[in-house]
């Protein structure tokens, strides 16, 4: 079987890459290695037919929760026993330290389909009332590649 997949690509000269500029953010709040992406992206699925939005809730004790809320029904994803990285030369978040943000479920999709590039390791950081940054890399015998997602939160006050 062979499959063919036409995608488009339009090449950017180093004058119009200039333009494109990471985001400037502080030490993330929190850092968590997160589970296969597969899995999540189960439950997020199932989720994005109730709400537009879902909080995620993560601390430094390794537990990942996703929820939402709508009138009629409550539903969250408890995941346990998570690692999390250590920075190298830079500061380590408070061991006690814990976040909860709310983002767009559509968002967290595409987000979560980096899952189909296979990475052996996804982090994800996040930088209370700011923004979460995902960090999906896939190491293999001939090069160590990277996708890093930057997704904005919502605002709490405005849910």
């Amino acid at each position: 079987m062979s499959i063919t997949q036409d995608v488009p690509i339009t090449l950017l000269s180093a004058q119009q890459l200039a333009h494109y500029v990471e985001p400037t953010l502080p030490d993330p709040d929190v850092m968590i290695l997160l589970p296969k992406l597969r899995s999540i992206r189960t439950v997020v699925d199932k989720m994005k037919n109730m709400n537009d939005s879902v909080r995620i809730m993560a601390n430094m004790h390794g537990e990942l929760q996703l929820k939402l809320e709508t009138d009629i029904v409550s539903v969250a994803a408890f995941y346990r026993g998570l690692g999390h990285p250590t920075i190298e030369g830079g500061q380590q978040p408070s061991p006690d330290a814990q976040v909860e943000v709310a983002v767009r479920v559509n968002q967290l999709m595409r987000v979560l389909a980096a899952e189909k590039v296979n990475p052996n390791t996804v982090i994800m950081c996040v930088v209370e009332h700011r923004a979460i940054v995902f960090h999906a890399l896939q190491n293999d015998s001939m090069d160590n590649l990277y996708l890093t997602y930057y997704m904005p939160i919502l605002n709490t006050s405005s849910d």
